[in-house]
């Protein structure tokens, strides 16, 4: 959520870019990604974690779905997998405890590892927060 001015308008800033610089820019996430775990067993995938609300006042938001992506390079995302499974936000019962399970169809050329990592859309958020991309061995 964007950092707001006193009279509750989006605030902003000038940035002049020149050379090399960093910026930390403080935003404030609506949910996060906690405790991912994500193992590989036979010719699956299985992601667990949860889903830890930031934004509790009225500016809260649902979450739309979650959805465990694999690839077989390190660019996994909804729009680079070669398999994922959404679940709806409305289908989570317990946001402490969620799971996803994807299978791994068959790879050519074949390799024994795939890649993945989950995402967590917001409603009414254009982008995904993710968790960080896993190597698993299968």
């Amino acid at each position: 959520m964007w950092k707001q001015t006193t009279s509750g308008a989006p605030d902003s800033m000038a940035i002049t870019m020149s050379g090399n610089q960093n910026l930390d820019i403080q935003v404030t996430p609506y949910y996060m990604i906690r405790n991912p775990q994500i193992t590989g067993s036979g010719t699956n995938v299985t992601a667990t974690f949860k889903a830890e609300k930031i934004i509790t006042d009225a500016n809260a938001k649902d979450i739309e779905r979650v959805s465990l992506y694999i690839n077989k390079t390190q660019f996994v995302s909804g729009g680079d997998n070669i398999a994922a499974t959404d679940m709806s936000g409305s289908a989570i019962t317990d946001m402490n405890n969620i799971s996803l399970t994807v299978g791994i169809p068959t790879i050519v050329p074949t390799q024994n590892y795939v890649f993945a990592r989950i995402g967590l859309k917001i409603s009414g958020v254009e982008d995904m927060l993710f968790s960080p991309v896993t190597r698993i061995q299968f």
